[in-house]
């Protein structure tokens, strides 16, 4: 493990005022204007006797795009600027820990990625909640701009110009709220899923003082897992609170950034898989998080801001006539499907029961249409040896699964369960194993069917619960290769977005999953038609 170097923050000058909010800059001229007026008097809210600053670094930016003194200090008397000039590192760890140093607030905002724009009172509900649960830490919920996750919406027509159109919509900044109308949550979660990252997080200046700044060793472009170590360190400690503020956010524009807008998902994936080891290398184990409950400060001031799981708002700013509309007939380009169009998609598709009527060859198929298109593109780019089926139910999607074996000539299927029924349709590529999937004599069976290295695709059905998934996970995973999947199915319950009573099943069994499988990366690719009950569940082993 190698070891820790943390510079500590100075002790507090004679003239300390309230807060420093420390923003790093890399190539972001265009998202800096946002991202400055977001910071200054003219746009935050109630912060009339709060004396602070903001510190603009600029880390290693191309000539054009260097902000200046000028520009910064533009903004208002708050502002100032720092250029590292030959001092500048691909990883913006150094420069935060520039800026701690010559910070004069007896507390830090701390953004790490100087893309972001805030909602009008982050500032004053991070220092609410650093006074409020004294020790402790104030979280930022991050956001992203635009229709749904940025770097799968980048490969369907999302880029700076649909975004500035998109600020220019909601007259952005007259209403800084209005934010939530053109945003997202990061990732498949709401504002009481957890915070495992924020862009502006609120630290108590004597808390660096003690355990140190950033950890200048991710010293990879971007940062690595340098804002997540520091989360998770300054959280640990055990008398500290974590909190964050409900009802404001940070919101990320598109710019190109290394991991965030790298809209290849392979690419995605393995950087940010190896941020993770980079972390496991430096701390001797993986990112945890802070492992504590958060405590929450703030309120609902916006009403597109009451957006949750099991509450889905349709986005009208996305819609159909959002823009100049394209001439009638094909588009010229794509655009992305919003998120919650999406969702909300899927949850009438399901409340119409349509889906329980389909049927593959006169067998009933109680599956998305759309996932069975991407099954067989699966088993027709990847040619799976075998195909290992649990819970098959009726039979009607094994049956499909054989029918595509049978078309491309290559692969048999392996249908797994208990009480599997006499009437299930018989194909000469369809073997059925009776028993427990995940049981060790299973297993066996199975192991001495497909032979000690089979090249095999798995699909986990059954609407099962989360347990018995991970249990199922762990049995067949060994036998699928880099390239292929394991496909589970049925995510789209407990409020993922139907059924929220349903409780933890296939979707919180795939976070587990990807937490402790490095190797498998979620693929969004077999989703993009929208319409999927599995989304999330197209894992894709990468090594």
């Amino acid at each position: 493990m190698a070891s820790l170097g943390l510079p500590l923050a100075p002790p507090a000058p004679e003239d300390a005022i309230d807060l420093t909010v420390v923003v790093v800059f890399y190539n972001m001229r265009r998202e800096a204007q946002r991202t400055l007026r977001s910071l200054s008097r003219a746009y935050q809210i109630d912060l009339d006797d709060v004396r602070y600053e903001i510190i603009a670094v600029e880390n290693g930016s191309d000539p054009e795009q260097k902000l200046g003194a000028e520009f910064v200090e533009s903004f208002g008397p708050e502002f100032r600027y720092i250029d590292l000039g030959g001092d500048a590192r691909p990883s913006p760890s150094h420069a935060l820990n520039v800026g701690i140093e010559a910070g004069r607030g007896n507390a830090y905002a701390l953004m790490i990625d100087g893309a972001h724009v805030l909602t009008p009172s982050v500032l004053r509900f991070g220092l609410d909640g650093l006074r409020a649960y004294e020790p402790a830490i104030v979280a930022t919920q991050p956001w992203y701009v635009g229709p749904g996750q940025q770097g799968d919406m980048m490969r369907h027509g999302y880029d700076q110009d649909y975004e500035d159109r998109l600020f220019n919509r909601i007259r952005w900044p007259e209403d800084g709220y209005r934010l939530f109308e053109i945003g997202h949550f990061v990732g498949g979660r709401d504002w009481l899923d957890g915070v495992w990252e924020s862009n502006c997080m609120f630290v108590p200046r004597r808390q660096l003082e003690q355990v140190g700044g950033f950890e200048e060793s991710f010293d990879m472009a971007g940062g690595g897992f340098a804002n997540l170590e520091l989360y998770e360190r300054l959280g640990s400690a055990p008398d500290v609170t974590v909190a964050t503020i409900i009802g404001e956010g940070s919101f990320h524009q598109v710019h190109g950034g290394v991991s965030t807008n790298q809209p290849d998902a392979d690419e995605r994936r393995s950087r940010v898989f190896g941020y993770g080891e980079h972390f496991a290398d430096l701390r001797g184990r993986r990112f945890r998080g802070p492992g504590k409950p958060l405590h929450y400060v703030g309120r609902i001031a916006s009403p597109d801001a009451r957006r949750s799981r099991a509450r889905r708002l349709t986005a009208e700013t996305f819609g159909r006539g959002a823009f100049a509309p394209e001439p009638d007939g094909i588009p010229a380009t794509p655009s992305p499907v919003p998120e919650d169009l999406r969702w909300s998609f899927i949850d009438a598709v399901w409340q119409s029961m349509a889906w329980n009527e389909e049927t593959w060859l006169g067998h009933p198929v109680t599956s998305a249409p759309t996932d069975l298109f991407a099954y067989q593109q699966l088993l027709t780019s990847g040619r799976p040896d075998w195909v290992i089926e649990t819970g098959p139910g009726s039979g009607g999607r094994t049956l499909f699964l054989a029918s595509v074996c049978e078309l491309i000539d290559h692969g048999q299927v392996i249908a797994i369960g208990e009480g599997l029924s006499d009437d299930l349709p018989a194909h000469p590529r369809i073997t059925y194993v009776e028993g427990l999937p995940s049981a060790t004599e299973t297993v066996a069976r199975v192991t001495a069917l497909v032979g000690p290295d089979p090249h095999a695709l798995v699909l986990i059905g059954g609407s099962a619960q989360r347990k018995v998934t991970q249990e199922e996970f762990e049995a067949y995973s060994p036998f699928v290769p880099p390239g292929s999947y394991v496909i589970v199915t049925d995510t789209a319950v407990n409020g993922n977005p139907v059924w929220a009573g349903f409780g933890p099943g296939p979707f919180e069994a795939v976070k587990q999953i990807l937490a402790g499988h490095g190797e498998f990366a979620t693929d969004y690719e077999p989703e993009r038609h929208s319409f999927t009950f599995n989304p999330g569940g197209f894992l894709k082993r990468t090594r």
